[in-house]
């Protein structure tokens, strides 16, 4: 089955729908985002084949919101199919890559596999420097190597779908979502080489280089984010217990108890995004030890060069709480959050 969620297509679309269909694809799945008037004419030839079907948005709301419709209806089809492949419906897919995609499924159905662009010379600056960076922050923050992170050309396991409709971001930040759902539920992302095809330099893209770039950032950000707030709660309370009369040991335990809470309840929800209760004690616990080794490191420091230069006590905690920062990152996103879950086979 294929999905391609499109917002004010040309005949490209018809071209590509056309040829699926010549290829023996025999489901695919239209999203109208809430195309212009001028686009209605399209989408209502496609409506009238037999192996498509149209969902209409009234409104645009973004690539993540036709995909997230697209997967519902896919999720309540009568025959569920063993995977879904993603297009775009701008031409920048052939046919022979999706079928290169089509092909690697039926021997890899139960994996996450991404039609990966090779980026040269003709490569449009915005779309080379955006994937650069993205790769670059994927790696770092949650320890996924890819090449193209921004590929709408993608295979999707149907029993991924039920972990991706809940996830939030409604434009192009929710195909990144997607990624760090496949990685955190514990399926492998495999990369197919596919052509690099961007026409008129990519002017058909609905991508803002500036809002959908903050939206995408800000998710692979959110641990900075989140451990800059609960910093500044841990160092305010520090210095106010510390300079108020207490020792440095009980400042440090007293302030990251506080800090440690809030971090705790943000980092689960927002930053890793493990809402699932199920998992809570073991996380709960597993977040304690660390909290309590990092906070025993930093006290004995801290507390040592408070007998020493009482005066920049609380610059040194803030070096020595920076350099744990990176420490606490990755123990959190390989282990405390790091839901693995065996997915489900097909037979």
């Amino acid at each position: 089955m294929v999905l391609v969620p499109a917002y004010n297509p040309d005949d490209m679309l018809i071209r590509l729908v056309d040829e699926l269909i010549d290829q023996g694809c025999a489901s695919i799945v239209i999203v109208d985002d809430g195309s212009e008037p001028s686009c209605h004419p399209i989408f209502d030839e496609l409506d009238n084949y037999n192996a498509v079907h149209v969902c209409r948005h009234a409104t645009n709301h973004g690539k993540g919101a036709a995909l997230k419709t697209g997967l519902s209806y896919i999720q309540q089809y009568p025959i569920t199919p063993r995977g879904v492949i993603t297009a775009d419906a701008d031409g920048q897919h052939l046919l022979k890559d999706i079928r290169k995609l089509a092909e690697t499924a039926t021997r890899k159905p139960d994996e996450v596999l991404l039609g990966c662009r090779e980026f040269g010379r003709k490569t449009p600056f915005r779309s080379l420097l955006g994937n650069r960076i993205t790769a670059y922050l994927m790696a770092f923050t949650h320890g996924i190597k890819l090449a193209d992170t921004q590929t709408g050309l993608r295979y999707l396991p149907s029993c991924l779908i039920p972990e991706l409709l809940p996830l939030s971001g409604e434009r192009y930040e929710f195909e990144l979502q997607c990624l760090i759902a496949a990685n955190n539920f514990g399926y492998s992302i495999n990369q197919i080489p596919v052509s690099s095809v961007y026409i008129d330099d990519n002017a058909s893209s609905h991508f803002s280089p500036i809002a959908d770039s903050i939206r995408i950032y800000s998710i692979l950000l959110r641990f900075g984010g989140s451990s800059v707030l609960c910093f500044g709660i841990d160092i305010l309370l520090f210095s106010l217990i510390f300079w108020s009369g207490g020792d440095a040991m009980l400042a440090t335990i007293s302030a990251r108890i506080i800090s440690g809470v809030v971090n705790f309840g943000i980092n689960k929800s927002l930053v890793f995004s493990q809402r699932d209760s199920a998992n809570a004690l073991r996380e709960a616990l597993q977040y304690l030890a660390l909290w309590l080794i990092l906070m025993l490191i930093s006290g004995t420091i801290v507390t040592a060069a408070s007998q020493r230069a009482t005066i920049l006590v609380v610059l040194i905690k803030i070096l020595v709480d920076i350099s744990l920062f990176l420490v606490s990152y990755y123990m959190q996103s390989r282990f405390v959050f790091a839901t693995k879950r065996r997915p489900a086979r097909h037979h």
